[in-house]
């Protein structure tokens, strides 16, 4: 029975990784992915693992319990530790597939025939990918995406151009936005019906579309509206928010808040009813911020300058992000919990 070995840090995993592991694939009945790890790796183990079980699922994924000795090449290293390491986690390997003509050696050592994969043509670099992931969007494995993704919410009360900027943004960046489910939700429903089960239901119907929509996304999702929202709305109509509605508002996965002013012409469309209340929702969506720790800004002007506006928080957000993901492990060594 052929044996597949590939051997690699992973960080990310990208459009090179899957060609070796279709590759490998094609070639062998079973493989065998080792995944290294280190303490100061810019990217969670974890992380990694579970990226490379949803992109190769016919392949075991080994993580070694302990760090493996120094590759060949490095300081320190010592081929036949390296080997022997390798031998202990994936026994009986027939073929090591490699982007890297160096791992010649290790195939060898092991007694197996070694492929190389030509990689040439991506030009593919974790480390330039890390630096700036929305630039190579198109080489990061569909798993590895969502994590790269960071999610603006636009929040505020009726009529106050949320979702017309959340599509404007959206084109404007190429990526994916995501509605409003409470409006779709509400749409020919009358407001004194609302429960604490309609809250619930709308809290977490836009949750699953936020997270349908991270894995389209690219670089960038833009939601109408979240559970913040969700809550102020459901205290408008005097019904008790359920705790389940500030634990999603608590955790859920947004990056920015864009709090739209209520600067622009209120629109009744048989759909809206607060037109006199837009400022006390303001208010209490400024509350709740503070009172979560979100970070947020607020949006005003009308037409281009709105989206204007926006996109220079998002952007002046984005170097902060990609500032905070080239640095957080050095803040936090041995944290197995990604940005």
């Amino acid at each position: 029975m052929s044996h597949a070995l590939l051997v690699g840090k992973f960080l990310p995993v990208h459009r090179g990784h899957l060609a070796l592991f279709d590759a490998a694939r094609q070639r062998c009945s079973r493989t065998t992915i080792v995944l290294e790890r280190r303490w100061d790796d810019p990217i969670p183990w974890d992380v990694r693992w579970r990226w490379l079980v949803e992109s190769c699922p016919w392949a075991r994924v080994v993580v070694p319990e302990a760090t493996l000795p120094p590759r060949p090449g490095e300081e320190s290293a010592s081929t036949s530790a390296w080997i022997a390491a390798l031998d202990e986690l994936a026994p009986d390997v027939t073929h090591v597939f490699a982007g890297d003509p160096d791992h010649f050696g290790i195939a060898a050592g092991l007694g197996a025939e070694f492929v190389h994969v030509d990689r040439s043509r991506d030009d593919v670099r974790g480390g330039r990918i890390r630096e700036n992931p929305w630039q190579h969007w198109d080489l990061l494995a569909p798993a590895v995406r969502p994590w790269f993704v960071r999610t603006v919410a636009l929040v505020g009360g009726e009529s106050v151009g949320k979702s017309t900027l959340s599509e404007q943004i959206a084109h404007a960046y190429d990526t994916a936005w995501v509605d409003e489910y409470g409006r779709t939700y509400t749409t020919g429903v009358p407001h004194h019906h609302w429960t604490e089960l309609d809250a619930t239901l709308v809290t977490d119907g836009q949750q699953v579309l936020i997270r349908d929509a991270q894995r389209r996304a690219r670089g960038l999702c833009v939601s109408d509206t979240e559970a913040i929202v969700t809550a102020i709305w459901t205290e408008w109509l005097r019904q008790p928010v359920p705790a389940h509605v500030w634990e999603v508002a608590a955790r859920q996965p947004i990056d920015l808040y864009l709090l739209c002013d209520p600067d622009i012409a209120w629109v009744a469309d048989g759909v809206r009813v607060m037109a006199s209340d837009r400022d006390w929702f303001h208010d209490r969506l400024m509350f709740h911020l503070e009172r979560l720790g979100k970070p947020w800004v607020r949006i005003s002007g009308a037409g281009p300058a709105r989206l204007a506006n926006a996109s220079a928080a998002i952007e002046a957000a984005c170097v902060q992000w990609w500032h905070d993901l080239r640095a957080y492990r050095r803040e936090k060594p041995g944290s197995g919990v990604g940005l």
